[in-house]
């Protein structure tokens, strides 16, 4: 039979002191590595003149990095205005072009309207011409019919 092992998590936080050792080991370790008299040193030097004079230099450096950053930002502020003037140009001619194509739309609407109301003339007149033609007819019509009543009449009125 396999033996069953149980396994307990415990987290650092958990263990009393571990926290405390951890930090005095690192400390040791560093003073062990750095030694004491070399952070001595740096922090006489940063107390003295070449100190201010070092804090003056990196202030200069990074003095050096904004103007850097701005003078691009003022090249890219360039480009934007150039990409503007282009963007502008090209709307411009954009709405050029639209205003062409309405003139042209709006031109053959107009031809079509001039058209549509030629047809309208036509389809009237030949809608009056057939009125015309069918009013002919029922007049025929009924002097064809009133000639037969008056055949009957005469044929079989003695």
């Amino acid at each position: 039979m396999a033996s069953e092992a149980v396994l307990t998590r415990t987290r650092a936080e958990d263990i009393e002191g571990l926290r405390a050792l951890i930090s005095q080991v690192i400390l040791e370790e560093r003073d062990r590595i750095v030694p004491v008299s070399i952070l001595q040193d740096v922090e006489k030097i940063k107390r003295s003149p070449v100190g201010a004079v070092i804090r003056m230099e990196a202030a200069i450096l990074h003095l050096q990095e904004d103007v850097a950053e701005l003078k691009h930002t003022m090249a890219t502020k360039e480009q934007l205005r150039s990409l503007q003037q282009v963007t502008e140009a090209r709307f411009g001619q954009m709405d050029e072009r639209i205003t062409g194509l309405q003139q042209v739309t709006e031109a053959r609407f107009g031809q079509m309207d001039e058209r549509i109301t030629g047809l309208q003339q036509v389809v009237v007149a030949r809608f009056e011409e057939m009125g015309k033609r069918i009013n002919v007819l029922r007049l025929a019509f009924f002097a064809f019919l009133a000639l037969q009543v008056a055949i009957l009449v005469k044929l079989f009125l003695p």
